[in-house]
């Protein structure tokens, strides 16, 4: 492995912002989070890092021997750049996995449920159902939950505002093993339920299982992981506030759990009883888990099940002196119920004290609602002793008010707005930050992917493959994805980064500290720095964009096309020299490059001693699948289109309309279908990339004006904008049959069509062109109709019998297995974990073999020229700049 522990280069986040405070402090501020405050040296010592590696800081910072734990902070914070993340692979899934039913519930939450209920759909856990409590909302979550989020099993609240209400309402309506009590202002890792589900396994008699809550604007600091009742004060969040750097891993139990985001078993629920209504908001849950362990059961916590909060976001609309009445009063209640007698009157005690110094305080400062509140509490606490008393009485006849004892103590908070300190680091921190910085030294290697496509929902196949392989690896590497432009997408198990092409500004920092660099395409053309790295260098060969070009710029001028034809083959020929490891998407495909690479003498004896079948040279990485099924979420088509009905059959191209693809075929059979299937619906999923660098397909309007010249345009045939990568799942789950063509050339048979594994992974049969890998799978395993390019006729009856006919479901199974992502991604994990070089002698050797040559003085006027009007000015610079190097070299 590369050592860059002492070469890593730190840079203050993009878009940091910090401002010097008048104790001498800074308040940092590194967007999407909130500030974080620093003391005076811990300020300084931000301040100087920017722009620096270890080794350069080393030397400058001479007054602080904690500096290197305080770096490690910074970059755990997210406010020194790159981030450390800790994250560990996910425990392995029970088999089979029992259902985990999620209430949540509601009120005039319309906003946070549009954030939260997505990421219940994307955990990794395959076993989940939504249950999703209401109590009169008024903004309008009603019909969008029964629109966007059919699958939600919406129940309805009768009972006014009460939390616990609508808890013990939604476990009524809800058939899990587990039940999974969560705030509707959350946000939830991937692995979130995974990990709840695994700490539960790990312990015995279990009454709950509390998650790791962190503050949703400040994702590194703790929010919360269960909760502990106080002396004086309200009962706090257990570690709030503090940053997680790894104390909370040993941790075998907790006082009470938050039902804000706490996993309980049905047993236990049933053994235990329901949450007590009479709290309505706060000491509920506390109230629940005293009664769980005062019958032996245990509390447990999952610091590694993240839910990011947006604190206090769903009670911040009430008003401040409705929430100090209850909290005020319930507390009251709770010790009432539930303490023994010997503590009970002690403890009561302290809380009026505590009560009439913020009395006063309230007084002194004229805050009369607060005195109200406070006075009102007391009122409601004497009102409501009786009952709670026949609660206590009821308690002691069953168990012993004496909770089981806890053993160790529980980490310490720092309250509700984040920060660093010297001291901080030095008393509570830095055992674990040492221990942080030693355990990941050497063991989990950076990871650079450079993709060369736009990452954000509304991405194309290339985009994906990154995004998909980033969240693969990132279970064995410290993952940076960089991408062209910016990405509203969330990636929570890796880092993303944009960067600009031919801007080698925008990529140097991520690729200096890398030890391995995954790249294609033209990165290296538009980035020549790269060339020189000592990182090892993945070279994805993916798209085969040599071949597509010639289709993509067929009707251009032949001098434009041989000239960009060149760059291309140039710009390949680099990468056949520059990888280390080299992966491709299908056997057709490793075929087609293995001869380059052997015509780059990439292929050698050395090569081949060491490995005959050269998979360590080139490997397999197809496009890949998720593992969980689709999951139709809401309508988008059937009923819901204009022109498209809900007893219409949808034929549905799913993809883009490039210029080598062939939509007119299809199109032209329309009619044939609509005499003998006159229901049937052509869907075209995108007409326009999502990328804004790739010029408008010709394709495209060809395909409109057709559709409109046959009267069939928004009558039978449809052409969408693009779709969302994450909604595409609605499109496929409505579509009745899948569609796919292409011309007859060479593109097609080393081509990788995106939209075909998205047919195999709905279980949708398609007619397809033939030629390429994908379309010997439908053929192989009667998944649909293989038609020969531009038979109008063979693709209406091909539509026609697979509309009145479907393929059953069962004949996609065994195919599908082999493309999972989990799968497909294991040749890269492999690499990172463990990479090798491939040279053993195989680079060019002896000038006649050498791809870079120099042009002729007297033709170096027409090539500027070529380049101008190929390529612009930007690129006329870059063949200049590179033919002075060259002039030096030479």
């Amino acid at each position: 492995m590369i050592n860059h522990d002492q070469q890593l280069r730190l840079h203050h986040p993009p878009g940091c912002e910090s401002e010097q405070t008048s104790e001498g402090g800074y308040t940092v501020t590194a967007p999407p989070s909130r500030a974080i405050s620093l003391d005076e040296r811990l300020g300084r010592l931000w301040q100087q890092a920017d722009g620096l590696t270890l080794s350069e800081l080393s030397e400058r910072v001479t007054d602080y021997r904690d500096w290197q734990e305080a770096v490690t902070a910074f970059r755990l914070a997210g406010i020194l750049h790159p981030p450390l993340i800790r994250k560990g692979s996910p425990p392995p899934l029970p088999d089979p996995a029992p259902l985990v039913s999620v209430i949540v519930p509601t009120r005039n939450g319309r906003r946070h449920l549009a954030e939260c209920l997505p990421t219940i759909q994307a955990q990794s856990y395959p076993n989940v159902e939504m249950v999703v409590v209401d109590d009169h909302s008024t903004d309008g979550t009603l019909s969008f939950l029964q629109s966007d989020f059919p699958d939600v099993i919406l129940v309805q609240s009768q009972a006014g505002s009460n939390f616990s209400t609508s808890c013990n309402l939604g476990v009524q309506h809800a058939s899990g093993d587990f039940y999974f009590f969560l705030n509707n202002d959350t946000v939830l890792d991937p692995n979130c339920i995974q990990e709840l589900v695994g700490a539960y396994g790990q312990s015995d008699n279990v009454a709950g299982v509390a998650a790791m809550m962190r503050f949703y604007h400040h994702p590194a600091f703790v929010n919360g992981l269960g909760t502990q009742q106080r002396r004086f004060g309200f009962g706090q969040d257990i570690g709030i506030g503090a940053l997680d750097v790894g104390q909370f891993e040993k941790l075998d139990e907790v006082p009470a759990v938050c039902f804000g985001a706490a996993l309980v078993p049905r047993q236990a629920w049933r053994q235990v009883g329901p949450l007590d209504e009479r709290y309505q908001f706060y000491y509920e849950d506390a109230d629940w888990s005293f009664r769980a362990r005062r019958q032996g059961m245990r509390l447990v916590p999952a610091p590694e099940a993240l839910v990011f909060h947006k604190f206090s976001a769903t009670m911040k609309d009430s008003p401040a002196a409705f929430k100090i009445r209850l909290a005020t009063r319930n507390r009251l209640w709770f010790v009432t119920k539930n303490y023994p007698a010997a503590e009970t009157a002690l403890q009561l005690m302290l809380y009026w004290l505590d009560d009439y110094a913020r009395l006063l305080k309230a007084l002194l400062s004229r805050q009369g609602r607060i005195v109200g509140a406070i006075l009102l509490a007391w009122l409601q606490f004497y009102w409501g002793l009786p009952s709670v008393l026949k609660a206590r009485w009821s308690l002691e006849r069953q168990h012993s008010l004496e909770p089981g004892k806890l053993t160790g103590p529980l980490p310490p908070g720092t309250g509700e707005n984040p920060f660093l300190t010297e001291e901080l680091i030095a008393r509570r921190y830095l055992p674990h930050l040492q221990e942080l910085s030693t355990s990941t030294a050497g063991t989990r290697r950076r990871l650079l992917i450079i993709s060369p496509d736009a990452v954000h929902s509304r991405m194309g196949g290339v985009g994906i493959r990154y995004w998909e392989l980033a969240q693969q690896l990132a279970s064995v590497a410290e993952v940076t994805l960089a991408i062209p432009g910016k990405s509203d997408l969330d990636a929570q198990s890796f880092t993303l980064q944009t960067y600009q092409e031919n801007a080698s500004h925008s990529l140097r920092d991520q690729a200096l500290t890398a030890d391995v660099i995954l790249l294609a395409g033209f990165t290296v053309y538009h980035h020549p720095f790269l060339r020189e790295l000592p990182a090892y260098k993945i070279v994805d060969l993916y798209d085969p964009m040599i071949l597509e070009n010639l289709e993509r710029f067929a009707d251009q001028p032949m001098s434009e096309r041989r000239g960009l034809h060149n760059v291309a083959v140039n710009a390949f020929n680099q990468l056949f020299q520059l990888g280390d490891f080299f992966i491709c998407a299908s056997e057709k495909q490793r075929d087609y490059w293995l001869g380059g690479l052997t015509a780059a003498n990439r292929v050698n004896p050395w090569v081949y001693e060491r490995d005959p079948g050269l998979h360590r040279l080139i490997d397999l990485v197809p496009f890949g699948l998720p593992a969980d099924p689709p999951r139709h979420t809401k309508a988008v088509l059937k009923g819901i289109w204009p022109g498209i009905d809900r007893t219409d059959k949808v034929i549905l191209w799913g993809g883009g309309l490039w210029d080598w693809l062939d939509p007119l075929t299809v199109i032209e059979a329309m009619p044939s279908v609509l005499a003998t299937v006159p229901e049937a619906r052509l869907f075209f999923l995108g007409t326009r990339h999502p990328n804004p660098a790739v010029p408008e397909s010709q394709m495209a309007a060809r395909a409109i004006g057709r559709a409109e010249a046959l009267g069939l345009k928004d009558k039978a045939i449809f052409f969408n904008d693009w779709t969302p990568y994450q909604e595409r799942v609605n499109y496929l789950s409505e579509a009745d049959v899948g569609v796919s063509l292409h011309g007859d050339h060479v593109e097609t048979r080393f081509a990788v069509r995106t939209r075909l594994m998205d047919y195999l992974w709905a279980n949708l049969p398609m007619v397809v062109g033939g030629g390429d890998v994908l379309s010997d799978l439908v053929a192989k395993h009667g998944l649909g109709h293989v038609v020969a390019a531009g038979d109008v006729v063979a693709v209406a009856e091909g539509l026609i019998n697979l509309l009145q006919h479907p393929v059953g479901s069962d004949r996609f199974e065994p195919v599908k297995d082999r493309y999972h992502w989990e799968r497909v991604a294991e040749p890269l994990k492999r690499y990172v974990r463990d990479p090798w070089t491939n040279e053993g002698g195989g680079r060019m050797e002896t000038a006649q073999t050498k791809v870079g040559t120099s042009t002729p003085l007297r033709q170096l006027p027409g090539k500027a020229l070529r380049v101008v009007q190929q390529q612009g000015l930007i690129a006329l610079g870059r063949e200049i700049a590179a033919y002075a190097r060259w002039l030096q070299q030479h």
